[in-house]
């Protein structure tokens, strides 16, 4: 009886500690500035794809685990508890719109599930100019992504899954097009320490290239995250990458 006792008394000074970090984490991030991404190619796979993500303050990737797991980390499919769709449409500045689409789906002989997306920006009735400043008529801009990809659970480690995803930004202004590629992997680890404690880690764009009127390429990028689950219904999240740009949230 003893020793029942003490365990869990180690088990809860460990999650006890284990929230003090994650909280400390959030104090740090809070004060990185976050620089601006505006303009730089590729930042549509930044805008986020779900509700759950973006209340969150984008800190998903140790918890994604849904049908937009492509989207934040690819890891997430292999603990994708069911067949899923998810939509999104959000009006942006002027007429300009976001859609997003994505898809997973459960594989049938070992834990896992693979997944596709499909994301649209676009606005129109822009006034084209020549170089003499003369009206040209009304032009439009879009950008289109397609991804797919597949995430796989306890295959090196019983609570480690991971996670592969490529996918294809096409732009289109006037006459002019490109097609920017890329691949994104990841890692989740968790949930450890009475299954309250999740890691997650992407890195984007590996092996990126382009193709068309172009010489942009999709930026490589990492990004770090954890979540706590501090009691039922109650977490904790944070994600920051590479550049120190940072995402904090709490659910309940």
């Amino acid at each position: 009886m003893k020793d029942r006792v003490e365990g869990r008394g180690v088990r809860g000074q460990t999650g006890r500690l284990a929230a003090l970090a994650l909280a400390l984490l959030l104090a740090h991030t809070s004060a990185v500035y976050a620089e601006g991404t505006g303009g730089r190619p590729g930042e549509i796979f930044n805008f986020g794809a779900n509700a759950r993500a973006l209340g969150l303050g984008g800190a998903y990737t140790a918890l994604a685990q849904d049908a937009s797991s492509l989207y934040y980390n690819p890891a997430g499919l292999g603990s994708l508890p069911n067949s899923q769709l998810s939509l999104m449409h959000v009006r942006l500045y002027g007429d300009a719109t976001y859609d997003y689409l994505g898809y997973a789906r459960n594989f049938k002989r070992m834990p896992g599930a693979w997944g596709a997306e499909l994301l649209r920006e676009g606005i129109g009735g822009i006034q084209g100019r020549d170089e003499f400043n003369s009206p040209t008529g009304s032009l439009g801009y879009t950008q289109t992504g397609f991804g797919v990809g597949a995430g796989w659970h306890g295959v090196l480690a019983s609570k480690l899954s991971l996670g592969l995803g490529v996918k294809v930004l096409e732009r289109r202004l006037a006459g002019s097009s490109d097609r920017l590629f890329g691949a994104d992997v990841g890692a989740q680890y968790g949930a450890i320490m009475g299954r309250r404690l999740t890691f997650g880690l992407v890195i984007q764009n590996v092996g990126a290239f382009s193709t068309g009127d172009t010489s942009d390429r999709l930026p490589l990028k990492a990004k770090l995250g954890a979540a706590y689950r501090l009691f039922d219904g109650f977490q904790l999240a944070a994600d920051v990458d590479d550049a120190g740009r940072f995402g904090i949230g709490t659910e309940y």
